[in-house]
């Protein structure tokens, strides 16, 4: 709740209570209206008696609504930014672990490029064991891709509900296709590699631009929230 809203209905409370307080001295009026008015200064102590015991009775009654407001209203406010640093800290959690693949892609990709190229040098050389192991170690940078590629597809049901982006945006639809498609060209690769001939994974690099530009922007819709 803003200051705005809470002085106005600080004042509000406030007007109601002069109202109410007024009932009693209204009351005094009308009935006594008749009378002249004393200049005996014990009847006009009797009436100061008269307006303190009301008019003191219903502040003493307006202060404990107001404090136990004031109170209800510290507490709702103290539950709601509890509430938002726990947000924010999820939102932190998942914006890590997403900006936490970026060194991860960059180097599986160059290892994925520099294993290919030393395990195909050197085919000739190498016995089924050392071309396994070759292999073996492409597999490894490949898996990266297909967690990252989980990761990004599971995102929204994951951390959905912590984010106001628009998952339903194409900046979204746009990384989730294009990272499909990286998975796609890094399995297909593994599952066919030539250890006859020179592979150059370049159509691997273009896509992994294309999806590296998406990853940006999407990074950049998310950080704005945690500004």
């Amino acid at each position: 709740m803003n200051n705005k809203n809470l002085s106005w209905k600080l004042i509000a409370i406030g007007c109601l209570a002069l109202s109410i307080s007024l009932i009693p001295l209204t009351a005094y009026i009308f009935y006594f209206k008749e009378n002249l008015i004393s200049n005996n200064p014990n009847e006009w102590a009797l009436f100061g008696d008269f307006i303190g015991g009301t008019t003191n009775t219903l502040v003493s009654i307006f202060s404990l609504i107001i404090l136990a407001y004031i109170t209800v209203l510290i507490a709702k406010n103290g539950n709601q930014e509890q509430h938002q640093r726990f947000l924010l800290e999820k939102k932190i959690i998942a914006f890590d672990e997403l900006g936490a693949f970026l060194l991860k892609l960059n180097v599986a990709l160059r290892m994925i490029s520099l294993e290919l190229k030393n395990t195909t040098d050197k085919a000739s050389n190498l016995d089924l064991e050392g071309i396994n192991l070759g292999k073996s170690k492409i597999r490894e940078q490949v898996e990266i891709y297909v967690s990252y590629g989980a990761f990004i597809f599971t995102f929204y049901a994951r951390y959905g509900h912590l984010f106001d982006f628009d998952f339903e945006s194409d900046i979204y639809k746009d990384l989730v296709s294009t990272s499909n498609k990286l998975r796609g060209e890094l399995t297909n690769l593994y599952e066919n590699i030539n250890l006859t001939g020179r592979q150059e994974p370049n159509n691997l690099e273009k896509v992994f631009s294309e999806h590296l530009d998406c990853l940006v922007v999407f990074i950049n819709a998310l950080k704005e929230e945690l500004e």
